[in-house]
């Protein structure tokens, strides 16, 4: 666990580094992220949780912006493809792993 979560606050770091040019809100979260999954290398599993709820909540909304944009574009007879190329937030599925390893964990403790 302690392995999957720096290689998920380097991936999330990076992609803060990358993202700051197009959207600093964007970045500061990314990177908030980041900072919670190195948090949980030591301090444990909830934080890993946390993290990972915040990063797939941030994906969503990614997607979402991306597709409001993209219907906008539709509308103004604008090309789509510029929409989704600076939305990187959606790295943020790629913790699903992290929170159905939790979920399945705490269905076998009976919670």
């Amino acid at each position: 666990m302690k392995a999957s979560c720096v290689a998920y606050s380097a991936l999330f770091l990076s992609t803060a580094i990358l993202q700051f040019k197009n959207s600093p809100p964007d970045s500061f979260v990314l990177m908030t992220i980041s900072l919670i999954f190195a948090i949980s290398v030591f301090r444990g599993e909830v934080y890993a949780l946390s993290a990972s709820i915040l990063a797939v909540v941030f994906a969503a909304l990614s997607v979402l912006s991306a597709l409001s944009s993209s219907i906008l574009m539709l509308l103004s007879h604008k090309p789509i493809a510029i929409a989704f190329k600076s939305q990187l937030g959606v790295v943020g599925f790629l913790t699903l792993p992290v929170l159905l390893k939790v979920r399945s964990h705490s269905q076998k403790l009976g919670g």
